[in-house]
């Protein structure tokens, strides 16, 4: 969640929250902008529509580095030759390690994804741009990552749905980010009012006062206006309650019989397994059989499925 942080750090850093009160005021800085305004956008969001440009090409970067570094490492093992069967390792696992590929962290890559997805819905209403960037980004990711998978990667171990379904839990809180932060966009005086800030001001470090203050959310005001930012906000607390309350809410819906869903049984008419087999299959198992009981005194089927066989 390095580039996450990143985010984070420079909205605070470069925000003057003095006025928000506690507990924002704890983390603000002394200088800079109290709010979204159009300097932030030519400053802050100039900076962090690059860094998203940055995923789109990264991964085909990394691809061709560690790719070409791969290369060289075995042409120097092989004496500046094409030969596989020369090299100057010493012993097969040494051997093995050079020419075999990059080990498959599936975790880096579930990390790149959610970096992508939650920048992008943390600024995208006001930067819509970072949508089709972020599209973009992932659309290269996958095409990258599937070659890999395919030519380049050892083979991966065998991972569970652990670890997807806790990625899919942390993205069901981007849509929260990308209506809480909507909301504090389209409510801005600066934004969509006739209160601007002056860059001279800015430039010079004076106290810049937004007007604009979270507590605002808990006032009638915000529920009443013609603002686009009401259904944003409606929309966020209802979704914040679905969200938080989403395990409980499963258990009330399953106590309806006739709305509850139950497991799907796919019955594919497939037959055992060792009548799936050919007659190679079988020849090549028991052979395989044969020669290690023979040769290595041990025994892979038991007898059982030596009889099937």
């Amino acid at each position: 969640m390095q580039f996450f942080n990143t985010a984070l750090l420079l909205l605070v850093v470069n925000a003057n929250l003095i006025e928000q009160g506690f507990p924002l005021n704890t983390v603000s800085s002394s200088r800079g902008l109290s709010d979204f305004s159009h300097l932030w956008f030519s400053d802050i969001g100039v900076t962090l529509t690059g860094a998203m440009l940055f995923n789109c090409y990264y991964p085909i970067v990394d691809f061709c580095m560690w790719g070409a570094i791969r290369k060289t490492l075995r042409f120097l093992d092989q004496g500046f030759t094409c030969n596989k069967n020369k090299t100057k390792k010493t012993t097969i696992q040494l051997y093995v390690e050079l020419h075999s590929g990059p080990v498959f962290f599936i975790h880096f890559k579930y990390s790149a994804i959610l970096n992508i997805v939650f920048v992008t819905m943390m600024y995208g209403m006001g930067i819509p741009v970072l949508f089709p960037i972020a599209a973009l980004s992932l659309f290269v990711l996958y095409c990258v990552e599937k070659f890999m998978l395919y030519f380049v990667y050892r083979e991966p171990p065998m991972y569970d749905e652990k670890l997807n379904t806790n990625a899919l839990n942390i993205l069901t809180w981007a849509p929260l980010l990308f209506l809480s932060f909507g909301y504090w966009m389209f409510s801005s005086k600066n934004l969509l009012g006739n209160s601007i800030f002056h860059k001279y001001d800015y430039l010079n470090d004076q106290d810049i006062k937004s007007g604009h203050e979270w507590t605002e959310v808990f006032s009638n005001a915000a529920y009443g206006t013609d603002k686009p930012s009401m259904p944003l906000l409606y929309t966020f607390w209802t979704l914040l309650v679905l969200t938080v309350f989403k395990d409980l809410l499963l258990k009330f819906w399953n106590l309806f019989p006739f709305l509850a869903v139950g497991d799907f049984e796919i019955d594919e008419g497939l037959d055992n397994y060792f009548k799936t087999l050919d007659t190679n299959d079988r020849q090549w198992s028991l052979s395989e059989e044969r020669y290690y009981r023979k040769n290595l005194g041990l025994s892979v089927l038991g007898e059982y499925e030596k009889h099937k066989l």
